[in-house]
């Protein structure tokens, strides 16, 4: 580089620092500004001082490439899946740092190529590294059974969130929570005990698995199998093959016509079950069909029975609603990545994702009592683990070995596992039919007993009259319940927990009764209370809920939400009239209770943990910023620049000034009395307040400083005194503050 390329930077140097040292050693108050900001970046230094905590992972086993593909591994479209649950596991392990004194996680990838072959290979290398905790694998039945003999031998702690069991010895450390292991017994247990029927048509994958289990299970029941189909799992299915089956199965009927009304149970996967669905509903009608939640996808499902009397029970949740976590959680990741997190499971993915997270959080904070799913608390045995100072796979595989017959309590769920360490899921039977999903007035709790299902649905028509001082708003809306005639008591168990009831009113519009069912409409006008944030005033967004509380243990009551109120108008919003704040968004949440008794039931055994569902009806308002701003910032902000400007007036004499430096701080007192009407009460300081004793100190240091210097000089010495290094002082500093009070 050439001398001149060189002379302008060193100019601009010099420049800067001739001003830095005039600035430093002529005006005082900029040293001690500079003193300020280096305190100010000592303070932030200290406060991000370096993670000392010990570093372990937490691996993730997934299927990101193909083995047989033709291509190599690194040319391969990475299975978006796996980056969406890479990304949601990171974020969660972020948050369980926070909360964990004794190490830092972080989650360590691997892919085993969607083959046997390469999930063994994976486990071995998992295996030989000890600094590697855990286990969170997210790969199917078929890919984890060719590490079953490594995870077995090596006593891994593994959290499997998709595959299946297929009754193989994992070890004492595994756990499956997404599996489907148990999906023949239930499906046996609904149709013996809620259906009350003897006999079935099967149709089946004959490589599934699972096959021989769902034979077990109906002979378990005294069902009888009437008449079998089989399809093969790894045929193609094209119009060939599907005429093939499809042909058998309308030639039996045709012949057999009564066996319409005898239940199809399908054991197939949406691969056959989508086509198969279609074609059944297409040809025959009449039918009664029975299956697992993934027998089809959504789209093969839209319109079933739309045009015939042909119906389907389902294994599904018709709670579409998500927790208030997972909705923040997923709106972030869709802000971040719209494309990856666009796929219609991505509220799956991230439940087991919490879930999953909320076992690794039992497993490493200090050991709580664990209860089993009897009346009795259970205190941990006396060779349960003590936590170390550092965490172990050890200690894991003990914490993980442990959860065989045993409810855990986590945050948000739960997590009740069967003697094999499978996660006993909460499932709900719907049925399809007239193109629609109808949630079955007969349920099964986690054991399997049948229990009563209230159907509940609500629409809200209007939100308005939002009161800052009293913590309440006004909400106008229908709400139905529906249910079977013999558990007609079950709707005391609905109450709105922040209505006022004594100002709200709730009057009966509809009741009819279709068969065993009750079918009632309610309109409510009621006042409902909210715990108002206010720290954001005047720039805060409030959050208007309308929170229901079901008040019976999931276990004793089914509560099926209505999809009809799920598919929110997006109109809707549009009606509320909640006048001076901008309407932002309007949701639904589904939210689970976790306590040992609710309202002091005496009924609640002491120690035993149940889960109560919550649901919320959420509207976010922002308020409108140029009224507040108009109102508080604007008049604040320029009674506090006008008093940095007296400063800079060159005679400071109290005959100049005086009037002028008085009528300031008059206006900031007569200013804070109606600011006491405009700003709510609250038990802490809010940014308008703040704002306000920032520009009262800046006022009344301007005020002072003159009475001081009058005080001190006679009129002719104080014509000659300057106050600009001050005023300069405070024109730099209290801009700055003002915009970390109101933004920062």
């Amino acid at each position: 580089m050439s001398a001149d390329a060189l002379l302008i930077p060193n100019f601009a140097m010099h420049m800067i620092g001739h001003f830095l040292q005039t600035l430093l050693f002529r005006y005082k108050p900029a040293r001690l500004l500079l003193l300020g900001l280096l305190c100010c970046q000592w303070l932030l230094l200290g406060g991000c001082e370096q993670d000392k905590r010990p570093l372990r992972y937490v691996a993730y086993v997934g299927r990101y490439t193909n083995a047989n593909d033709t291509l190599p591994p690194h040319k391969q479209k990475i299975n978006p899946f796996d980056q969406m649950n890479e990304r949601i596991f990171k974020t969660y392990l972020e948050e369980l740092n926070e909360l964990l004194p004794q190490c830092r996680l972080e989650l360590r990838t691997y892919d085993c190529q969607q083959s046997a072959r390469g999930s063994d290979s994976v486990y071995k290398l998992i295996a030989a590294d000890t600094m590697v905790l855990a286990v969170i694998d997210n790969t199917w039945g078929v890919n984890l059974a060719g590490a079953q003999e490594t995870i077995r031998k090596e006593q891994l702690p593994v959290i499997a969130l998709n595959a299946d069991h297929n009754h193989l010895d994992y070890g004492s450390a595994s756990i499956f929570t997404g599996n489907s292991d148990n999906v023949p017994l239930d499906l046996a247990s609904y149709i013996h005990y809620a259906l009350r029927e003897g006999s079935v048509n099967f149709i089946t994958e004959r490589d599934y698995a699972l096959t021989q289990t769902y034979y077990t299970a109906f002979k378990q029941h005294d069902i009888v199998v009437n008449r079998v189909f089989e399809v093969q799992t790894t045929q193609e299915v094209n119009p060939d093959s599907l005429a093939r089956v499809g042909e058998a199965m309308l030639q039996f009927y045709r012949q057999n016509p009564a066996e319409k009304k005898r239940l199809l149970v399908l054991n197939v996967h949406n691969t056959w079950g989508n086509a198969l669905i279609k074609y059944l509903d297409k040809h025959l009608d009449g039918m009664r069909l029975m299956g697992h939640a993934y027998i089809a996808n959504a789209n093969a499902l839209q319109g079933f029975g739309a045009s015939n009397t042909n119906t389907i029970i389902l294994i599904t949740n018709p709670t579409d609603a998500l927790s208030r976590k997972s909705n923040q959680d997923l709106k972030a990741f869709q802000k971040e990545d719209a494309e990856l997190f666009s796929h219609v499971n991505v509220p799956l993915f991230i439940k087991r994702c919490l879930d999953a997270t909320s076992i690794l959080q039992q497993a490493l904070l200090p050991p709580r009592p664990k209860f089993l799913p009897g009346t009795k608390p259970v205190t941990p045995p006396a060779e349960s683990p003590e936590l170390p100072p550092v965490p172990t796979r050890r200690y894991m595989r003990q914490q993980f070995a442990a959860l065989g017959d045993t409810t855990l309590a986590g945050e948000l769920d739960i997590y009740t596992f069967d003697s094999s360490r499978v996660l006993v899921p909460d499932i709900y039977f719907s049925q399809y039919s007239q193109g629609k999903l109808f949630s079955m007035a007969a349920q099964l709790n986690q054991r399997r007993e049948v229990i009563p299902n209230l159907l509940f649905g609500i629409e809200i028509q209007d939100i308005y009259d939002l009161d800052i001082a009293s913590n309440s708003f006004t909400c106008d809306f229908y709400y139905w319940v529906k249910l079977d005639t013999s558990h007609l008591d079950a709707e005391k168990y609905i109450s709105f927990q922040n209505m006022k009831s004594s100002e709200s009113s709730r009057e009966l519009i509809i009741e009819k009764q279709d068969g065993p069912q009750v079918y009632k409409l309610y309109r409510v006008s009621g006042i409902f209370y909210v715990n108002y944030s206010l720290f954001d005033f005047p720039f805060d967004t409030q959050e208007l809920a309308v929170n229901v509380e079901i008040l019976s243990p999931a276990d004793k009551l089914k509560i099926s939400f209505d999809q009809s109120s799920l598919l929110l108008d997006p109109e809707a919003i549009e009606k509320f009239k909640v006048t001076g704040w901008n309407k932002e968004e309007y949701y639904v949440t589904v939210d689970n209770m976790i306590t040992r008794s609710i309202k002091g039931d005496p009924q609640g055994q002491p120690g035993t943990l149940k889960k109560f569902k919550t649901f919320a009806f959420r509207l976010v308002v922002k308020r409108i910023v140029l009224g507040s701003y108009l109102q508080i910032v604007l008049p604040l902000v320029l009674i506090g620049l006008i008093a940095i400007a007296v400063l800079f007036i060159t005679d400071l004499t109290f005959e100049n000034v005086g009037e002028v430096s008085v009528g300031i701080f008059l206006s900031i007192i007569a200013f804070s009395i109606s600011l006491t009407e405009m700003i709510p009460s609250s038990n802490y300081l809010t940014r308008a307040d703040m704002l306000f004793w920032l520009t009262f100190i800046v006022v009344f240091v301007s005020f002072m400083a003159i009475i001081v210097l009058n005080s001190l000089f006679p009129t002719s010495v104080i014509r000659t005194k300057q106050l600009k290094s001050l005023g300069t002082f405070l024109a730099g500093l209290y801009p700055l503050l003002v915009l970390y009070v109101l933004f920062g």
